[in-house]
């Protein structure tokens, strides 16, 4: 591991660092992480306090639109959801997955060849075959421009 490790101790940060920081490697030790370099609890507040900015930038658009003077809850909670929405997706449910999979498998499989070797999709499958196709576009029997398809 580059640079210097830490153990996920309170003590190990010592007084100098930030309360905000002590918090950081309170969490990380609380998540059974037990050691790590400097930089993860650096780059974990640095993250923390974009997405932060980032809520409040946007619950003040929220404010400033409804033609409040102060922040409230709703428009904290309004950016949160708005943000969740876009940056993080959700996965298909569990059900959606076994019917996709149950589809996917319903299709047989094509039986093997019997030969002697390693054995190959057809070329058209395999990685070293071509993947792009020029087309030609001709106008009146003459060729007009080229394409790629």
């Amino acid at each position: 591991m580059s640079g210097e490790e830490r153990h996920a101790d309170s003590n190990a940060l010592g007084n100098d660092v930030p309360k905000d920081a002590q918090v950081m490697a309170a969490i990380l030790k609380a998540m059974g992480v037990e050691s790590y370099e400097d930089r993860v609890v650096n780059q974990l507040m640095e993250l923390l306090y974009r997405y932060v900015c980032e809520i409040i930038d946007e619950a003040r658009g929220y404010c400033e639109y409804a033609g409040k003077k102060e922040i409230g809850i709703e428009d904290v909670r309004l950016s949160i959801q708005s943000r969740i929405s876009y940056s993080f997706t959700q996965p298909p449910s569990r059900e959606v997955l076994l019917q996709l999979g149950r589809e996917r498998n319903s299709i047989p499989l094509p039986p093997l060849e019997d030969k002697v070797g390693i054995q190959l999709p057809p070329e058209k499958h395999q990685l070293t075959s071509q993947n792009y196709q020029l087309k030609v576009i001709q106008d009146n029997s003459r060729i007009h421009h080229t394409a790629i398809q």
